[in-house]
């Protein structure tokens, strides 16, 4: 549960195989097989590898647990999460409607709810669950990092500081990311560069701490590191030709090469979309989502399908055939 809670990628393999162990002791412990289901279902997001291929045992894991015991929300929650991970919108929300009906008070089910809408561009939603998975766990990790992170895109800078300091004393392997995306718009270059260099470190771990030290130092605002995070965004490109590092869309879009990010990330689902897709919709890529670009790839992603038929995401409307947002 600690190694899921702080979301320890390269532990994840040794908390799959302790939960086999409890299943293999107690087939019949469906509270396992659940848990089971929500690993797999972010296992993949820590390091450049193709979430084609993850659904299965996810579903597995998931319908055994739904087996044992129909009541469980957690395993439709897991689910929801592998298909938003695939942009299957549409299938994603129905897992969450599912899950919600079956339990409002399932703490994960509520998080991911949360993290799911920030990501699809529901962001006045997304705080709300957030918040009510946070009165069920004030110190939910992962609550705690998307939260404070849109606290602070709310300009509710001090309430989100603490939120995200409390997501890094929790132990959240990437909480650096929220800190760092913090002193980076404070302008504080070595403070940003230090957490984003954790943050990138813990979600993708197979990439050389040399490769991260610079994209970490490009994101926080440095211009020398500019040209050679570039030319390392080719480099990793070149080592991963099956699949889009979801590092490499995040630089490419933070440091303003939005077409370039766009045109990688659109055709397929990347190692970890919601890693992009949460600080776009958060505004923290400089001109991202107001990108003449932007309506295309909104298309393209699964967005426009969802937004017309769940409602407008915050700050986007519906113009002609296309959805632009203002900011």
């Amino acid at each position: 549960s600690m190694i899921f809670h702080r979301r320890q990628g390269p532990r994840m393999p040794e908390a799959e195989a302790m939960l086999k162990k409890a299943i293999a002791l107690d087939p019949q412990f469906a509270r396992a097989w659940a848990r089971m289901a929500s690993l797999r279902s972010i296992a993949r997001n820590y390091r450049i590898t193709n979430q084609a291929g993850a659904l299965a045992g996810v579903e597995e894991a998931a319908h055994a647990a739904i087996a044992i015991d129909p009541t469980l929300a957690e395993p439709y929650a897991a689910m929801g999460v592998q298909y938003g991970a695939l942009r299957e919108h549409r299938r994603e929300q129905e897992a969450f409607e599912k899950a919600l009906a079956l339990d409002p008070g399932d703490v994960i089910a509520n998080v991911w709810h949360g993290t799911t809408l920030a990501s699809t561009g529901y962001r006045t939603q997304a705080k709300a669950a957030l918040d009510r998975a946070l009165e069920l766990d004030p110190l939910l990790p992962i609550a705690l990092l998307w939260r404070g992170m849109a606290h602070v895109t709310d300009g509710e800078t001090a309430l989100g500081e603490k939120q995200l300091r409390l997501a890094d004393d929790g132990g959240l392997a990437f909480a650096g990311l929220g800190l760092g995306q913090l002193a980076a718009a404070r302008g504080d270059v070595e403070q940003a560069s230090d957490q984003l260099a954790r943050a990138f470190a813990a979600l993708a771990s197979d990439l050389p701490a040399s490769t991260i030290a610079v994209f970490a130092r490009a994101c926080a605002g440095d211009p020398a590191a500019r040209a050679p995070a570039l030319a390392l965004v080719d480099e990793v490109m070149a080592e991963h030709p099956d699949v889009v590092p979801a590092i490499v869309g995040y630089v490419l879009l933070m440091l303003g090469e939005t077409d370039r990010a766009f045109d990688l990330v659109a055709p397929a689902a990347t190692s970890n979309d919601a890693l992009i897709f949460g600080s776009l919709h958060r505004g923290v890529f400089p001109g991202a989502r107001t990108s003449p670009r932007f309506p295309e790839f909104a298309r393209q992603v699964g967005w426009a399908a969802l937004w017309d038929a769940s409602g407008a995401p915050d700050d986007c409307a519906k113009q002609d055939d296309d959805w632009v947002c203002t900011k």
